[in-house]
């Protein structure tokens, strides 16, 4: 999971496809339209994973929940961050995690504030916004 976070901040798109088996499909074009290309507006700028709880399936799975926090750059240079609540599918076995988004407590599928949020608050919002 923490290699999946690396793998996005740093744009290591082969590193994504092999992990993240949803986006396999992904060319590294589609990644830069959907992350943004390094060095432009918007853009992707880093990717942190924050684990609320591990669910063991069976010796080899996890199910894991919590939120991907993302610190982005708008349109303008203006520092945004992204909280998506999330389900990790944990295949050990096959060093796989592929990932779901899932709703907020409010409904919601992920929330936008302004500023890059400190890391030390991420606990915190993520506990208020995903539970």
């Amino acid at each position: 999971m923490l290699d999946l976070a690396v793998a996005y901040t740093q744009r290591h798109w082969d590193d994504v496809r092999r992990i993240n088996t949803k986006q396999a499909g992904f060319s590294d074009a589609k990644f830069e339209q959907v992350y943004g290309r390094a060095g432009a507006f918007p853009r992707l700028e880093e990717d942190h994973h924050w684990i609320t709880t591990v669910t063991p399936v069976d010796p080899a799975h996890w199910a894991v929940t919590g939120a991907i926090v993302a610190w982005d750059y708008l349109d303008g240079g203006v520092k945004s961050t992204n909280v998506a609540c999330a389900r990790w599918d944990v295949d050990a076995i096959h060093g796989t995690a592929p990932v779901t988004g899932v709703q907020s407590k409010d409904g919601r599928g992920n929330q936008r504030l302004e500023g890059w949020l400190p890391a030390s608050d991420f606990g915190r919002v993520v506990a208020s916004f995903c539970g």
